[in-house]
């Protein structure tokens, strides 16, 4: 395999050094030889069994604040609140908006943070 994969190299990189930099194509290579490796590697699914029951606050996009109680979440990032409030600024001062149970949305999440100490 990694045999063919320098010969390959040599015969493309003839034919296109007049289009390419060598840099680009150097960089192009590293990245067909790290496909393979990518592709065989598992992927790390973010673990918040340990925020399980814990109150957080998280950053939405548009600059919105929620904070709640962790009660699940997915594959996707969505998660579950209980007891949120979402916290809205006017001006100056801060105003919690109480919302209840709530469902978000993974791809709105920004940041999350552990408010308890645990």
């Amino acid at each position: 395999m990694v045999l063919l994969f320098q010969i390959f190299q040599k015969k493309v990189t003839k034919k296109f050094i007049s289009f390419f930099s060598q840099k680009q194509i150097q960089s192009f290579f590293f990245f067909l030889s790290v496909i393979p490796t990518m592709a065989s590697k598992t992927v790390n699914q973010t673990d918040l069994r340990q925020f399980m029951d814990k109150r957080i606050r998280i950053k939405l996009n548009a600059n919105r604040f929620v904070i709640g109680t962790l009660r699940g979440n997915d594959q996707f990032m969505n998660i579950s609140l209980s007891d949120a409030v979402e916290v809205v600024k006017i001006g100056e001062t801060t105003e919690n908006k109480p919302i209840g149970k709530i469902v978000i949305r993974g791809n709105s999440i920004i940041t999350m943070e552990a408010l308890n100490q645990y």
